[in-house]
């Protein structure tokens, strides 16, 4: 149970603001320092466990800079100049979810 006085394990990311863009930056930051090091550490026994986590920390890190650039663009306004709409990110999203996950 969650109440006053008691201690919590919570994530680094509730230390920076929520919603902001620092938060997703640092998500994002923290996402792609994972992968690096589970690539580089290898940890589960078997080979398929080891690519399975591999590819959805990918996915994971794509996603999260996806968000950051939306919000963004939600901040600053629709630019006429962005060559990219709000559905070619949400295509690509789709896609790298459809090759990396399953």
């Amino acid at each position: 149970m969650y109440g006053a006085g008691k201690l919590s394990l919570v994530g680094l990311l509730v230390m920076v603001g929520e919603g902001s863009l620092a938060q997703l930056f640092v998500g994002s930051a923290i996402s792609f320092f994972f992968f690096a090091l589970h690539t580089k550490l290898e940890p589960y026994r078997h080979g398929e466990d080891n690519l399975f986590r591999t590819s959805t920390e990918i996915f994971l890190f794509f996603f999260i800079l996806i968000a950051l650039v939306l919000k963004s663009l939600d901040r600053a306004g629709v630019n006429a100049s962005e060559a990219l709409t709000r559905s070619y990110y949400d295509a690509f999203l789709c896609i790298l979810f459809s090759v990396t996950v399953p």
